[in-house]
């Protein structure tokens, strides 16, 4: 039953290697045994699963160790997407793939969660093709899995197979590789692994010359669940990847400890089972994900299944499409920078039910600043021209700082945000922020003396990865602040090199961090200086210091991880972390304030106003704060504390003028620390005494949001602002989430000051919890947002 001998043979038949065949040709036996147990009939002898299905086949696996062995596993499976070359035809394209292979860190230039071919697969998948893995036989330890088996980005991708015995109880085989996965292929909910297991130990197949025998491991255990998923898809054809994966790992017989192991995964493979859910009870969802407002399409939205595991992500059209089985579910729909929207629709046994989500833009505020060189002293201007700027875990691009220094990004308000920027050969620096509105705040680039690698990656300093493996940032174990480097994973014999060249100037002492986890005798981290070695160490340590003096000049400092002999140890690795090159100061705090100036504008003789002012710790150690007025009008909450490494402490600062005269006025807050070289630092405070609601009855009209007085309140409070002409107003009040609480103006307005009262009620009429909200004023194509604080 393969198919060329009805199909032309070139989209039958892949011949990578270049044997020049047009036939399947099988030079161990291996894929022969594998496809019999997948297909496989004899007029005497059913050992196949699905015995009347064609296949199809590539030969790229069969070779040794190659260059070209990455590239042919690109073009097979791109080969398997389409194989007739024709997007316009589908006869051609296999349901299902059985990937009886993988690495490990064991092939030289080969790691744990190797992500080389994660591309390609999900294109291959994309086109409905449903990639089966064999976990691999380097068991019974954990953390085995090989790759792209043990990837584990969502619950679906990297379906792995781990192998049992032939018969009650289905014990598992002690080779079959077991998992989590490791900490780089997926987050730690998605790790446990294999899916699922399937009978692995002396299976009965087929061979070349028309034989059979007996076989073992997980590559015999693969075939029987790609099997099941061609009886699936001959069942129900219109079954999409992801509803055949769910389907086999709810129907799994579950074996070992109570629910999904890292043995066992959801239990042993159940071909009945699995087959019968596709035959009825089914049906399907489809829509388009909207923008709200403009009725387009928004693209990379993701759409998941409340309660459950399904999820799929919009493409240039804006559509998805899921298949369920029959009943009532729920959709959600969320997308960077629009609140989460929600549909239920119930699915119809063989029907398919449209169902459209619109997605409303979530209430945001601007984020900017000016990057200041390395030299600068808060808070002093000298701006960055050429800094890389960027908003970490969002799909926003970078932006490259001008002459000015200065940056601005329009963001989701209610969130911290990692904010990282950069220049080449000077610094970088990765700092965590709240954006509860607009907020103005200072970048200082830690200078090239010192590198803890808080940019979350290798751009500020010019570094150069080299080997069998790149070294990587990661924030899982650390010496100090949020990032640490750690070395590659390399197989035996293999190394990772990590190297910087820097100008130590007059020279000195040279110090860093390091930690190693390796077999004694076996793999070391080496530190060399010019070449030459200074030290190195294995074993297993937590972190320990190393110091060395540095003659003057420029140096080149790298550090190897070298693996001399294969052992069965796999978590071999090394980090790095707190470099102070000579010359540099030792680490210390670093007190930032946001902004530099409080401007909190007109305020009613007889009332109060409140904002916030976020104190940064821009430096390497932690920062011990001490916030208060500088007046009596001047009172501060939240303005004590220890901040971490590149961390922030929120305070509020509330001005009361009673007492003070109509007119202008100016204080300031004062912000003592431990920071050596600016203990204490002078925040501006501005503001209006007002009678009544305009500051001055002649200042030209500006749209502006003043805030709200009082603030925090209880239980009401009255929000002011002013438009500079008449028109539409709209005033709303959101929650954390950026849901909509409260509708408060959305009207036609006159110019000039104006005000709406809160009374802490939603549309309903229901009295609102205590916690943070935010007021937002629109105006033509203007915007502003403020926080409230209500205080039950």
């Amino acid at each position: 039953r393969w198919r060329g001998n009805h199909a032309p043979w070139q989209e039958c038949w892949l011949d990578v290697l270049g044997t020049g065949t047009q036939f399947p040709t099988d030079l161990n036996a291996h894929g022969t045994h594998t496809t019999g147990t997948m297909i496989g009939l004899a007029s005497d002898d059913t050992i196949g699963v699905a015995p009347a299905a064609e296949w199809i086949a590539v030969n790229c696996i069969d070779q040794g160790a190659s260059p070209l062995f990455d590239s042919d596993v690109l073009a097979c499976l791109q080969f398997f997407t389409d194989p007739d070359g024709d997007p316009g035809t589908l006869d051609d394209v296999p349901d299902v793939v059985q990937n009886s292979w993988g690495v490990h860190e064991g092939f030289v230039g080969y790691f744990d969660c190797d992500s080389r071919w994660w591309t390609a697969i999900d294109a291959c998948e994309a086109a409905g093709v449903m990639l089966c893995w064999s976990a691999g036989n380097e068991g019974p330890g954990p953390q085995t899995v090989r790759s792209p088996a043990d990837r584990a980005t969502t619950l679906y991708n990297g379906f792995s197979v781990g192998s049992t015995m032939t018969t009650l109880p289905f014990t598992i085989a002690a080779s079959s590789s077991r998992g989590p996965a490791g900490p780089d292929c997926g987050p730690v909910e998605n790790r446990t692994k294999p899916e699922i297991v399937a009978p692995g130990v002396n299976v009965y197949s087929s061979v070349p010359g028309g034989g059979y025998q007996y076989f073992s491991g997980t590559s015999m255990a693969g075939p029987h669940v790609a099997g099941v998923a061609a009886l699936m898809r001959s069942a129900n054809p219109d079954i999409d990847v992801i509803t055949i994966k769910q389907i086999l790992m709810a129907t799994a017989v579950d074996l070992g400890q109570t629910g999904e192991d890292n043995s066992y995964g959801h239990g042993l493979l159940d071909a009945f089972a699995a087959v019968q859910a596709v035959m009825g009870g089914l049906g399907w969802v489809e829509g388009v994900v909207r923008h709200a407002d403009t009725g387009w399409p928004v693209v990379g939205a993701t759409v998941s299944v409340q309660d459950g595991y399904q999820t799929a992500v919009t493409g240039a059209d804006g559509t998805y499409r899921f298949t369920l089985p029959e009943g009532p579910v729920v959709l959600l729909a969320s997308a960077f920078g629009f609140d989460e929207a929600s549909a239920s629709v119930t699915i119809i046994d063989g029907e398919t039910v449209q169902q459209d989500l619109a997605l409303t833009p979530a209430i945001t505020a601007r984020l900017s600043g000016v990057v200041h060189q390395t030299a600068a002293v808060p808070p002093d201007a000298d701006p960055a021209e050429g800094a890389e700027v960027r908003i970490a875990g969002t799909p926003l691009g970078a932006i490259t700082t001008g002459a000015d220094g200065r940056f601005e990004f329009i963001l989701p308000v209610g969130s911290d945000y990692q904010i990282q920027a950069s220049l080449s050969g000077q610094g970088g620096i990765g700092q965590t922020v709240p954006l509860g509105g607009d907020l103005e705040l200072d970048l200082y680039l830690s200078p090239l003396s010192f590198e803890g690698f808080e940019t979350g990656d290798f751009s500020a300093l010019p570094w150069i990865n080299s080997g069998n493996a790149d070294w990587f940032v990661q924030s899982s174990d650390t010496y100090e602040g949020a990032y640490a480097a750690r070395a590659g994973d390399i197989g035996s014999p293999g190394q990772t090199n990590l190297q910087v060249t820097v100008d130590c100037g007059a020279g000195g002492a040279m110090t860093f961090f390091y930690r190693v986890s390796s077999e004694e005798d076996f793999d070391y981290l080496r530190f060399t200086v010019d070449g030459v070695l200074d030290d190195q160490w294995s074993g297993n340590s937590g972190w320990l210091p190393h110091s060395l003096n540095v003659e003057p000049g420029v140096h080149t400092f790298r550090w190897s991880y070298v693996k001399d002999q294969y052992v069965s140890y796999l978590h071999d690795t090394a980090w790095l972390d707190a470099i102070t090159f000579p010359g540099g100061n030792a680490p210390q705090p670093l007190a930032v304030a946001a902004p530099w100036t409080l401007d909190f504008g007109a305020i009613r003789q007889g009332d109060q106003a409140t904002l916030p002012l976020v104190i940064m710790n821009q430096g390497e150690q932690p920062l011990d704060i001490s916030v208060t007025g500088g007046a009596a009008q001047v009172t501060v909450g939240g303005g004590s504390g220890t901040v971490e490494s590149y961390g922030y402490q929120l305070a509020q600062v509330t001005v009361d003028p009673t007492g003070l005269p109509l007119g202008h006025h100016a204080t300031i807050v004062l912000v003592d620390s431990n920071d050596p070289v600016n203990p204490r630092l002078l925040v501006e405070v501005l503001f209006q005494v007002a009678e009544g609601v305009s500051p001055v009855g002649d200042a030209p009209r500006a749209f502006a949001l003043q805030g709200a007085v009082p603030n925090p309140f209880n239980p009401a409070t009255t929000i002011r602002y002013t438009v500079p002409a008449a028109g539409h107003v709209d005033l709303r009040v959101y929650d954390v989430q950026g849901r909509l609480v409260r509708d408060l103006v959305s009207e036609v307005r006159p110019g000039g000051s104006d005000e709406a009262r809160w009374d802490g009620r939603d549309q309903r009429g229901r009295a609102v919890a205590s916690g943070t909200y935010f007021a937002r004023l629109q105006f033509g194509g203007q915007h502003s947002v403020k926080n409230l604080v209500l205080v039950r």
